[in-house]
């Protein structure tokens, strides 16, 4: 086939260099390999096996129609990274091979807890980026396929969002959040009650954290 996907999707591997160990990431049992893929050929999005920078390797011309513009100065557009091309994405290949080695367990990492909290705002700002990105008109745009992965994307970058809001309560994380989804409501509102209700249940099977268990989501996203 001499169409380039427009996205090619990767293993990746995992090093936890704190504790030794190494874990590959295979993502065969979720796609069909070295063929061209449909949003339709995938599967539904699950919490297991969702999007991750980690694993894409967009096309050049689609981050030029995406009109990517990487927040700069800031921790965490991976996220970014992912969400905002993914939109004008209309095929993929799944290659079998681990592309990308992610270390993770440095101390001063962006990722430690101490820098969550330090760094909280990042990720705002990055959340605030991508849930303003796209209407509920644009998502009506695209296939059905396409727009359950594009909506679960953004749920997950929500449930990051409210992660990273409780982790940097002390801090004030909840109130800039809270002030993010109140202009994301006036705003986006549609695309915004969309995103509300699947928020709390992809937070706590992603991202399982005593703390969270019980919040009241309300109290973020009324």
């Amino acid at each position: 086939n001499n169409i380039a996907p427009d996205l090619y999707l990767t293993n990746f591997v995992y090093n936890r260099l704190d504790e030794g160990e190494t874990f590959l990431h295979d993502y065969s049992k979720t796609y069909k390999p070295n063929r061209l893929l449909m949003w339709e050929d995938l599967a539904n999005p699950t919490n297991d096996d969702f999007f991750m920078m980690h694993m894409f390797v967009y096309k050049l011309e689609v981050l030029k129609q995406t009109n990517l513009k990487l927040l700069e100065h800031t921790f965490y557009v991976d996220n970014q990274y992912v969400y905002e091309p993914l939109y004008y994405v209309k095929n993929m290949y799944y290659l079998p091979i681990p592309l990308y080695q992610y270390y993770c367990g440095h101390a001063d990492q962006s990722v430690s807890i101490a820098n969550m909290k330090k760094n909280f705002m990042h990720d705002m700002r990055v959340y605030e980026k991508v849930c303003m990105r796209y209407t509920y008109e644009d998502f009506g745009k695209l296939s059905k396929a396409h727009r359950k992965h594009m909506l679960f994307a953004l749920v997950v970058n929500a449930a990051l969002a409210l992660f990273y809001s409780v982790a940097a309560r002390k801090q004030g994380g909840k109130k800039a959040l809270k002030a993010i989804n109140k202009r994301f409501k006036k705003e986006n509102g549609k695309l915004y009650r969309k995103l509300k209700w699947r928020t709390r249940f992809v937070l706590n099977t992603i991202l399982f954290v005593p703390s969270i268990k019980n919040f009241d989501i309300s109290t973020i996203f009324e």
